[in-house]
Protein backbone atom coordinates (compact mmCIF):
# COMPACT_ATOMS: atom_id res chain seq x y z
CA UNK A 1 0.00 0.00 0.00
CA UNK A 2 1.97 3.59 -1.28
CA UNK A 3 2.59 5.58 1.72
CA UNK A 4 2.09 3.16 4.27
CA UNK A 5 5.31 1.44 3.96
CA UNK A 6 4.68 -2.34 3.85
CA UNK A 7 5.52 -5.10 2.02
CA UNK A 8 3.59 -6.58 -0.96
CA UNK A 9 2.46 -9.46 0.63
CA UNK A 10 1.81 -7.47 3.83
CA UNK A 11 -0.14 -4.93 1.58
CA UNK A 12 -1.78 -7.38 -0.25
CA UNK A 13 -3.21 -9.06 3.02
CA UNK A 14 -4.53 -6.03 4.24
CA UNK A 15 -6.60 -5.78 0.95
CA UNK A 16 -7.48 -8.97 1.07
CA UNK A 17 -8.67 -8.93 4.86
CA UNK A 18 -10.59 -5.63 3.84
CA UNK A 19 -12.48 -6.76 1.27
CA UNK A 20 -13.42 -10.04 3.35
CA UNK A 21 -14.99 -7.14 5.71
CA UNK A 22 -16.87 -5.47 3.26
CA UNK A 23 -18.08 -9.25 1.99
CA UNK A 24 -19.25 -9.78 5.66
CA UNK A 25 -20.91 -6.41 5.86
CA UNK A 26 -22.61 -6.85 2.84
CA UNK A 27 -23.97 -10.65 2.95
CA UNK A 28 -24.61 -9.81 7.20
CA UNK A 29 -22.53 -13.11 7.55
CA UNK A 30 -20.95 -13.82 11.16
CA UNK A 31 -18.14 -15.64 9.89
CA UNK A 32 -15.79 -16.72 7.32
CA UNK A 33 -13.91 -19.34 6.60
CA UNK A 34 -10.71 -19.27 4.82
CA UNK A 35 -8.44 -22.08 2.61
CA UNK A 36 -5.46 -21.73 4.74
CA UNK A 37 -4.14 -25.72 5.13
CA UNK A 38 -1.56 -27.71 6.84
CA UNK A 39 0.88 -26.83 4.68
CA UNK A 40 0.64 -23.17 4.95
CA UNK A 41 0.76 -24.07 8.73
CA UNK A 42 4.23 -25.18 8.53
CA UNK A 43 5.05 -22.55 6.63
CA UNK A 44 4.03 -20.34 8.74
CA UNK A 45 5.77 -21.85 11.93
CA UNK A 46 9.10 -22.06 10.41
CA UNK A 47 8.50 -18.61 9.33
CA UNK A 48 7.62 -17.70 12.96
CA UNK A 49 10.95 -19.89 14.33
CA UNK A 50 13.16 -18.12 11.54
CA UNK A 51 12.13 -14.85 13.37
CA UNK A 52 13.12 -15.74 16.62
CA UNK A 53 9.41 -16.37 17.92
CA UNK A 54 8.43 -17.93 21.39
CA UNK A 55 5.39 -19.72 21.99
CA UNK A 56 2.79 -17.36 20.72
CA UNK A 57 4.55 -17.43 17.08
CA UNK A 58 4.89 -21.58 17.10
CA UNK A 59 0.96 -21.69 17.24
CA UNK A 60 0.98 -20.23 14.33
CA UNK A 61 -2.05 -19.63 12.74
CA UNK A 62 -4.93 -19.52 14.93
CA UNK A 63 -8.46 -21.33 13.83
CA UNK A 64 -9.71 -18.77 14.99
CA UNK A 65 -9.23 -14.91 13.90
CA UNK A 66 -10.95 -11.70 15.31
CA UNK A 67 -14.11 -13.83 15.97
CA UNK A 68 -14.88 -13.51 12.50
CA UNK A 69 -12.68 -15.57 9.81
CA UNK A 70 -12.30 -19.57 10.95
CA UNK A 71 -9.55 -21.90 9.08
CA UNK A 72 -10.92 -25.41 8.86
CA UNK A 73 -8.69 -26.70 7.09
CA UNK A 74 -5.10 -26.31 9.11
CA UNK A 75 -5.30 -29.81 9.63
CA UNK A 76 -5.46 -31.14 5.73
CA UNK A 77 -2.86 -30.96 2.92
CA UNK A 78 -2.76 -28.74 0.19
CA UNK A 79 -2.62 -32.14 -2.36
CA UNK A 80 -5.14 -33.66 -0.44
CA UNK A 81 -7.38 -30.45 -0.69
CA UNK A 82 -5.91 -30.13 -4.75
CA UNK A 83 -7.09 -34.26 -4.93
CA UNK A 84 -10.73 -33.90 -3.16
CA UNK A 85 -11.08 -30.85 -6.02
CA UNK A 86 -10.29 -32.92 -8.78
CA UNK A 87 -12.30 -35.73 -7.97
CA UNK A 88 -15.39 -33.94 -7.58
CA UNK A 89 -14.93 -31.64 -10.73
CA UNK A 90 -14.55 -28.16 -8.46
CA UNK A 91 -12.38 -25.45 -9.93
CA UNK A 92 -10.03 -23.78 -7.89
CA UNK A 93 -7.37 -20.72 -7.89
CA UNK A 94 -3.52 -20.60 -7.39
CA UNK A 95 -2.33 -16.80 -6.62
CA UNK A 96 0.55 -16.46 -9.16
CA UNK A 97 2.84 -14.72 -6.71
CA UNK A 98 2.63 -17.77 -4.36
CA UNK A 99 5.57 -19.03 -7.23
CA UNK A 100 8.03 -16.55 -6.83
CA UNK A 101 11.06 -17.27 -4.99
CA UNK A 102 11.71 -13.94 -4.17
CA UNK A 103 9.32 -14.17 -0.95
CA UNK A 104 10.90 -16.00 2.01
CA UNK A 105 7.51 -18.01 2.46
CA UNK A 106 7.79 -19.43 -1.43
CA UNK A 107 11.31 -19.67 -0.55
CA UNK A 108 10.24 -22.49 2.61
CA UNK A 109 7.42 -23.59 0.61
CA UNK A 110 8.92 -24.64 -2.38
CA UNK A 111 12.53 -25.22 -1.56
CA UNK A 112 13.07 -26.28 2.43
CA UNK A 113 9.89 -28.03 3.37
CA UNK A 114 10.79 -30.31 0.70
CA UNK A 115 14.11 -31.44 1.55
CA UNK A 116 13.36 -31.31 5.14
CA UNK A 117 10.90 -33.78 3.85
CA UNK A 118 13.12 -35.77 1.98
CA UNK A 119 16.48 -35.70 4.34
CA UNK A 120 14.70 -35.27 7.66
CA UNK A 121 11.27 -35.67 8.69
CA UNK A 122 9.05 -37.42 5.88
CA UNK A 123 6.32 -36.23 7.97
CA UNK A 124 7.35 -32.53 8.96
CA UNK A 125 4.20 -30.71 8.54
CA UNK A 126 1.77 -32.98 10.49
CA UNK A 127 4.76 -32.22 13.32
CA UNK A 128 4.47 -28.85 12.90
CA UNK A 129 1.05 -28.67 12.62
CA UNK A 130 1.14 -30.55 15.94
CA UNK A 131 3.76 -28.42 17.56
CA UNK A 132 1.33 -25.65 16.41
CA UNK A 133 -1.19 -26.90 18.48
CA UNK A 134 0.59 -28.07 21.58
CA UNK A 135 2.17 -24.31 21.56
CA UNK A 136 -1.73 -22.73 21.30
CA UNK A 137 -2.96 -24.47 24.41
CA UNK A 138 0.08 -23.67 25.75
CA UNK A 139 -0.08 -20.10 24.98
CA UNK A 140 -3.68 -19.94 25.74
CA UNK A 141 -3.18 -20.83 29.63
CA UNK A 142 -0.45 -19.01 29.69
CA UNK A 143 -2.18 -15.77 28.68
CA UNK A 144 -5.57 -16.54 31.31
CA UNK A 145 -2.60 -17.01 33.97
CA UNK A 146 -1.18 -13.42 32.92
CA UNK A 147 -4.70 -11.85 33.23
CA UNK A 148 -4.71 -12.81 36.73
CA UNK A 149 -1.52 -11.57 37.52
CA UNK A 150 -2.22 -8.25 36.16
CA UNK A 151 -4.99 -7.92 37.99
CA UNK A 152 -3.43 -8.81 41.11
CA UNK A 153 -0.15 -6.29 40.43
CA UNK A 154 -2.02 -3.77 38.83
CA UNK A 155 -1.88 -0.44 40.66
CA UNK A 156 -3.87 2.02 38.21
CA UNK A 157 -5.05 2.35 34.44
CA UNK A 158 -5.77 5.50 32.98
CA UNK A 159 -5.44 6.65 28.61
CA UNK A 160 -2.06 7.35 29.45
CA UNK A 161 -0.72 4.88 32.01
CA UNK A 162 -0.75 1.76 33.51
CA UNK A 163 1.08 1.70 36.84
CA UNK A 164 1.91 -1.79 38.19
CA UNK A 165 3.44 -3.05 41.36
CA UNK A 166 6.82 -3.67 40.33
CA UNK A 167 7.44 -5.40 43.97
CA UNK A 168 4.82 -7.83 43.13
CA UNK A 169 5.57 -8.43 39.92
CA UNK A 170 8.65 -9.71 41.16
CA UNK A 171 7.60 -11.95 43.02
CA UNK A 172 6.21 -14.06 39.52
CA UNK A 173 7.42 -16.72 37.27
CA UNK A 174 9.81 -14.53 34.82
CA UNK A 175 7.39 -16.39 31.93
CA UNK A 176 4.27 -14.81 33.25
CA UNK A 177 6.08 -11.75 34.62
CA UNK A 178 7.58 -10.76 30.64
CA UNK A 179 3.71 -11.14 29.53
CA UNK A 180 2.26 -9.24 31.83
CA UNK A 181 4.70 -6.25 30.90
CA UNK A 182 4.12 -7.30 27.11
CA UNK A 183 0.39 -7.07 27.43
CA UNK A 184 1.04 -3.99 29.18
CA UNK A 185 2.94 -2.56 26.46
CA UNK A 186 0.11 -4.07 23.76
CA UNK A 187 -2.71 -2.07 26.20
CA UNK A 188 -0.92 1.07 26.25
CA UNK A 189 -0.53 0.95 22.18
CA UNK A 190 -4.18 -0.17 21.78
CA UNK A 191 -3.55 -3.46 20.53
CA UNK A 192 -4.75 -5.50 23.14
CA UNK A 193 -6.91 -5.56 26.12
CA UNK A 194 -6.24 -6.26 29.63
Amino acid sequence: MPGKGLSSQVAAREVRYDFFNRVLTKLGAERLALGHHADDQAESVLLNIFRGTGTNGLAGMLPFRDKLYMRPLLTVRRAEIEQYCKDNGLSYRLDSSNFKKVYRRNKIRAELIPLLEKEYSPGLVPLLGRLAELARSDEDYLEAEASKVFKEVLLSKEKTHIAISRQKLSLQPTALARRVIRNCWGAWWGKRMI
